[in-house]
């Protein structure tokens, strides 16, 4: 009897379309897979720079509680701005930094340098005035208890990478150069688009909250006490 020739990829191979049925498969997976990777990877950094600004806000809790209510004084005197004169209360300087950041930032956070109530309350609006006195040492810190809204009021928000300058938020008017909302990271927990994205705040009652891209200023300008800079949010870049 004659034997039939032998298919060949018989027996217990692969052909080539069950191969390429595979790996289109696994391509398929593989793309459904790596966003939602990729959002669990933004949401454990986002909590960890949660968990940061946290221990951040306790120690400037313990500090205002040591200090009669006081944030820390705004004096560039021997380098003693918030981020020396609370390292007592915070000790590790790991909490100074998000993962996101990874090693950009010695520093990734910035304290509200509430400017708009310097201005208004100790220089009546003098610009001139306000900033005599910021470059020839600074301004006493902060009450707590001198702010209106504490748990709509940001005291403590991530920075942006690529910032320069010291670790304040101020809002610098347009004649005087640069303005420190550059500074803040509006989005930088995000997967995509920043604009998509959004940033943890530590609030003046002590609380962490996580806002959406632009939410800090608008339709209010959560980082001011004044009414004239609440009312009036500057753009978000």
């Amino acid at each position: 009897m004659r034997r039939l020739p032998r298919r060949i990829g018989s027996g217990t191979g692969f052909t080539l379309i069950e191969l390429l049925v595979v790996i289109a498969v696994i391509g398929i997976l593989a793309g459904l897979l790596l966003p939602a990777l990729s959002q669990a990877k933004a949401r454990a950094w986002r909590a960890a720079c949660q968990s940061n600004e946290r221990q951040l806000q306790a120690a400037i809790q313990m500090y205002a509680g040591e200090h009669e209510e006081q944030l820390p004084p705004r004096s560039y005197r021997g380098g003693a701005v918030w981020v020396e004169r609370l390292r007592p209360y915070y000790q590790d300087p790991g909490v100074l930094r998000c993962p996101v950041d990874r090693g950009r930032l010695a520093v990734g956070y910035l304290l509200n340098g509430f400017t708009d109530y310097f201005l208004e309350h100790r220089f009546h609006g003098d610009w001139d005035a306000f900033f005599g006195a910021y470059k020839s040492g600074g301004f006493p810190g902060m009450k707590l208890t001198a702010i209106p809204d504490p748990s709509g009021t940001i005291l403590l928000g991530e920075r942006r990478p690529e910032a320069r300058g010291d670790p304040y938020m101020d809002i610098w008017p347009p004649e005087y150069g640069s303005d420190h909302l550059l500074a803040v990271a509006h989005g930088k927990h995000h997967v995509g688009s920043e604009r998509n994205g959004g940033s943890n705040y530590g609030f003046a009652d002590g609380s962490v909250r996580y806002l959406r891209y632009g939410e800090a200023f608008h339709p209010l300008n959560l980082w001011a006490v004044t009414p004239a800079f609440r009312q009036a949010p500057p753009l978000v870049p």
